[in-house]
């Protein structure tokens, strides 16, 4: 815990979410994303990795580190797009965010589009996030719009999902 608060106060959670971004190797970059979820335990590491804002190699910028996680569903790399989900559940379940913010459309329609990783194993992680989301949220009394519901309706209609991922979703 000490090593976290000398490593957060030190800007480790935007050097973890370059290298995710820049990394040349799946190693580095799944080595990234272990030291995003130690570090995503402080409160404050999850409100960093939430308003991070920068740019890869070629200059298109990312206007949140849920942005960089996302993307690494495209990863070739099984054990990197398994690493990607286990960063998003570590920060989606997190205590620090507020269920609003939680059920954001743009963060179930990421978590959708990771249902559908090429790695089984990562898509299962991302079905079973979608379902803690609605666990948290579904007691708490906020009101509900359709925009964060029609990303989850939309991937049940999917045909080329594994049945898994949509037994996991329907719960």
């Amino acid at each position: 815990p000490m090593d976290r608060d000398v490593l957060q106060g030190g800007g480790a959670v935007q050097y973890m979410v370059d290298l995710l971004l820049n990394g040349k190797t799946s190693s580095a970059k799944c080595d990234a994303c272990q030291a995003l979820i130690s570090l995503l335990k402080k409160d404050e590491a999850c409100r960093e990795f939430v308003s991070w804002t920068g740019h890869d190699r070629d200059g298109v910028p990312y206007s949140s580190g849920f942005d960089v996680a996302f993307r690494l569903r495209r990863s070739k790399s099984a054990q990197l797009q398994r690493a990607g989900a286990d960063v998003l559940h570590a920060v989606l379940v997190s205590p620090e965010l507020k269920h609003t913010e939680r059920i954001t459309v743009e963060y179930i329609e990421g978590l959708c589009a990771y249902c559908q990783a090429s790695d089984h194993m990562a898509a299962c992680k991302a079905a079973k996030i979608v379902v803690a989301i609605f666990s948290k949220v579904l007691d708490t009394g906020i009101r509900w719009t359709i925009e964060p519901i029609t990303p989850v309706v939309d991937l049940l209609k999917n045909t080329e999902i594994s049945a898994r991922v949509r037994s996991l979703v329907l719960k």
